[in-house]
């Protein structure tokens, strides 16, 4: 009998490890297998999720409007969202192209979408933006009609909004850039609730920043708690290679000096550019930039991160002195979005060039040093094969289960068209926390996979008063084995009875106590 309790004990580390190893895998409750993909032609260029789980992308259609879409939790078009039911709605702005790069929603449910439109005037693009109501319609109460269009200047040149923020105040910040393909500049506005330029921001509502005297566009925007607005992209430097570019602004619109160097700072990576798509604020204040960098030496994009102090200067407990690459293979890979897990592990998203040279879904994702995370995924990455010839990660979002929602476009083999696509991935829905007192290696289910019962044991380092709990992979609770029962230091086992009719899948088993939670994978 020991014997085979042995046995069923190092069978259960190494489906454990098995399991864990596993995560970051498609979500077959999504989809067919984890992947959404449409009939509808167009470009999503960014995504955001609803408290009820629904998504919400916008991007372009294929006729150049702005186009936003909603789909249900599992993956399915929202037909009360849109028109006729579809899921979807354009908005024709301008005589020629439209584009949405960004997403808010408001607190109401009210979905803000910003980009730019071309004049019809001029033919340069301005700064667009959009406002729907929760079924897709217009809203009439935001600028005229539900559009706002801003020309910063009589200058030719191009104005474009590639991040917003929704204040808590309700105001909208929308970061970009100027760009007449000699010059660039960060480019900043700030409106009121109903769609006005708001003048207590820069100059009339809008501020323009200059890096260098070449080419600087912003990509990204923060808003951290204390009202002040972090902006990444990339600027020029005096050998016309790109750089990391950060700046930090006043509530005001104004520089804030103490960030960097007078509000301002740059990374060069030793490539030949180097890119910021994305930024997320870490709940300490540090700031992690993620993009790509161009590495001369293979003519390669690698994906490209970096962390920031809350005074602007790298942060050198991440990566190496503050940066990291990371490749794929030995194509390009560039990262498009990055997101934060609660637990402080970093997802950064984008895509790769394959061995067959068509492009897939690529997702890292980092510890917390900037260490790839070897339990996702292969080795802390992982690719995802539409079957099309084209493949592009633009956005990603965690969802408040863990799961990994990710928005892009695909290209069908032999069409020239690019097509709405989703996937989603497993995640850890439940992590060890800080002063949690159970030795992860000591927790063990066997047998697992489960079949009727099991056994579960672990080791406790103080005084706990512990709950476990049976939970499906959407993070609803199936049973509850021990409700706050105080429990001393040293071994501890507790019989695990699966309900009667349980379906076949992977289930956790979570254990928790006052000063944090974890979970075991197990399969029934």
């Amino acid at each position: 009998m020991k014997r085979i309790n042995l046995l069923l004990t190092i069978l259960a580390v190494l489906i454990i490890s098995n399991l864990c190893a596993q995560d970051g895998i498609l979500d077959p409750t999504f989809g067919t297998d984890g992947l959404v993909t449409t009939s509808y032609i167009g470009y999503i260029g960014s995504m955001a999720l609803q408290p009820d789980g629904k998504i919400v992308v916008g991007g372009r259609s294929d006729n150049k409007e702005f186009a936003v879409a909603r789909f249900n939790p599992n993956g399915t078009w929202d037909n009360t969202f849109g028109t006729d039911g579809t899921g979807r709605v354009t908005t024709n702005i301008g005589p020629d192209e439209d584009n949405i790069y960004s997403i808010a929603l408001q607190p109401d449910g009210k979905i803000v979408v910003a980009g730019y439109s071309t004049s019809t005037q001029t033919f340069f693009k301005n700064f667009a933006l959009a406002r729907y109501d929760t079924t897709g319609s217009l809203d009439a109460s935001f600028g005229t009609n539900g559009l706002v269009i801003t020309d910063f200047a009589s200058d030719f040149g191009d104005y474009q909004i590639r991040s917003i923020i929704i204040q808590p105040d309700g105001k909208i910040v929308a970061a970009g850039s100027f760009d007449d393909g000699a010059v660039g500049q960060f480019a900043l506005a700030r409106y009121n609730e109903d769609g006005s330029l708001d003048d207590s921001f820069g100059s009339d509502g809008k501020v323009l920043t200059n890096f260098s005297p070449q080419i600087d566009r912003a990509t990204s925007a923060v808003l951290q708690p204390d009202g002040k607005i972090i902006v990444g992209g990339q600027t020029d430097n005096i050998s016309n290679d790109d750089n990391f570019a950060l700046a930090r602004y006043h509530p005001d619109g104004g520089l804030d000096n103490s960030f960097g160097i007078d509000g301002q700072m740059t990374t060069d990576f030793n490539g030949f550019n180097d890119r910021i798509r994305s930024l997320a604020l870490q709940p300490d204040g540090k700031i992690v930039a993620a993009g790509y960098s161009y590495m001369g030496t293979n003519s390669n994009w690698d994906f490209a991160l970096a962390r920031y102090d809350d005074e602007g200067f790298l942060d050198e407990s991440f990566g190496v002195e503050g940066i990291l690459q990371t490749a794929f293979g030995p194509s390009s890979d560039v990262v498009l979005d990055v997101a934060l897990q609660e637990d402080g592990k970093i997802i950064a998203a984008g895509w790769t060039k394959d061995n067959s040279g068509d492009d897939d879904f690529a997702i890292s994702r980092y510890n917390s040093d900037g260490s790839l995370d070897e339990d996702f995924g292969t080795n802390g990455q992982l690719t995802t094969d539409f079957g099309a010839s084209g493949e592009f990660m633009t956005s990603v979002a965690i969802q408040p289960d863990g799961k990994i929602v990710a928005g892009g476009n695909i290209r069908i083999p032999g069409a020239s068209n690019y097509y709405f696509a989703l996937a989603r991935y497993l995640s850890e829905i439940v992590l060890g926390a800080i002063d949690f007192s159970i030795v992860d290696n000591s927790v063990l289910v066997y047998p697992n996979p489960v079949f009727e019962d099991a056994i579960l044991k672990f080791t406790l380092k103080q005084k706990e008063t512990l709950s476990i709990q049976l939970v499906d992979i959407d993070g609803k609770t199936i049973k509850t084995f021990m409700d706050n029962q105080i429990l001393q230091i040293g071994e501890h086992s507790q019989t695990i009875v699966l309900p009667n009719g349980l379906a076949i899948g992977v289930y956790y088993i979570v254990l928790s106590t006052p000063n944090g939670r974890m979970s075991v994978k197990i399969f029934k």
